[in-house]
């Protein structure tokens, strides 16, 4: 690669499939004096690929085609819009459209020595914070600079946000505290002492409610009523399903869904189904509630949501450590799962390879899965 090319700003490309081979489409971003908006020139050039083996290799793809420099640490989809935001293990997130694999922005060492933990609307835009409320905005062209609303949580663990922009977390491992924003958030409120160890808390969406998981149990804590009902079910590996009324949950002999309500069964399957292939240990469902998304170290499941049928399963090598974080595009179409330093797109529930993004800031010098001549800064050729 010329040293040209590595200097033109962004250098991203989308690896898609184009007949029998595989084709990347250079992707120029435009800024238009005082409109901070990112316009895509999609089609102004393209590369083919020619992998070092087969194209449904998947280890070959992914080597191929880093949309990161270090492996990816997290992936989040942010809510309502077509936005997916992604984290490297040395610090860096990227945001990317969901519908064409390209580049909103970047920004290097986010979240450096703390991982984001979820993203919601405040203030005016979306925004991804990190369990100490350290937080950047997404607008659609770059990342903002690190701000912060977490000067009164320090002890907290596991901090969340509501619809109304009020903090919730835990403190002393059992208790739960709220900081209301019409307060500042200052003066801390205690709502809840479950008794208990909370090992995680999440935000329902849409809602105000409190998920909370403990030893072999969960709940779910709705601070206006001032209610707690603790349901003794395991679910160390869990996805809350649309509507916030089901959880999935996988455990070592059977996978199955409850209701949130009052822990009740709805339907159970026997892991068995699933094969030999290790456990599941990363979840999610898609956001229309018809399927959802399981993946081991090894293997890829897809499965209805209606009664646990198997609808697709995939085998997938991961070497890298680092595993797989899958998530669901907001129409339910598409899945992006981060292997390594890849974020690969299949077409939903047949799991067929659709395209990744590729960013050529990040691709090593003696990569050998994509051939790249010099390409023209103005026609992108």
């Amino acid at each position: 690669m010329s040293d040209n090319h590595r200097k033109e700003k962004p250098e991203v490309y989308a690896l898609q499939q184009n007949g029998s081979g595989w084709q990347i489409s250079r992707r120029d971003f435009l800024k238009t004096a005082g409109i901070g908006t990112a316009v895509m020139g999609v089609g102004l050039g393209s590369r083919f690929v020619r992998p070092a083996a087969a194209a449904e290799d998947l280890d070959t793809l992914c080597k191929s085609a880093p949309a990161h420099k270090d492996g990816i640490t997290d992936l989040l989809v942010v809510p309502g819009s077509n936005m997916l935001v992604s984290r490297d293990d040395g610090g860096t997130a990227k945001c990317w459209d969901f519908r064409n694999y390209s580049l909103y922005g970047s920004v290097e060492d986010a979240f450096k020595n703390e991982k984001p933990s979820f993203i919601s609307y405040f203030e005016g835009g979306y925004a991804v914070f990190s369990e100490k409320l350290d937080y950047y905005y997404l607008p659609l062209d770059g990342f903002s600079e690190m701000r912060s609303v977490g000067a009164n949580v320090k002890g907290w663990k596991y901090c969340v946000m509501d619809t109304s922009e009020n903090i919730y977390g835990v403190k002393d491992d059992k208790n739960i505290y709220c900081l209301r924003k019409e307060n500042n958030y200052s003066g801390e409120e205690l709502l809840c002492s479950p008794g208990r160890s909370v090992k995680s808390l999440r935000m329902l969406t849409g809602s105000s409610r409190l998920f909370m998981e403990f030893d072999g149990a969960f709940a779910v804590f709705d601070p206006g009523k001032k209610e707690l009902k603790i349901n003794e079910v395991n679910c160390s590996f869990y996805t809350i399903l649309p509507g916030e009324s089901r959880v999935l949950i996988y455990e070592k002999d059977t996978y199955h869904v409850n209701s949130l309500i009052d822990g009740s069964l709805i339907w159970s399957r026997s892991s068995d189904d699933l094969g030999p292939y290790g456990m599941a240990d990363r979840m999610t469902a898609s956001p229309d509630g018809s399927l959802a998304i399981m993946c081991s170290g090894s293997r890829v499941w897809v499965i209805s949501l209606a009664d646990g049928t198997i609808l697709h399963n995939k085998y997938m090598s991961d070497t890298s450590g680092f595993g797989f974080r899958p998530v669901v595009s907001p129409d339910s179409s598409k899945a992006a799962i981060s292997s390594g330093n890849s974020i690969l797109f299949y077409s939903l529930p047949d799991m067929k390879l659709i395209g990744c993004p590729v960013d050529l800031a990040d691709m090593k010098n003696d990569s050998k899965g994509i051939e790249i001549s010099d390409v023209d800064p103005l026609t992108g050729r």
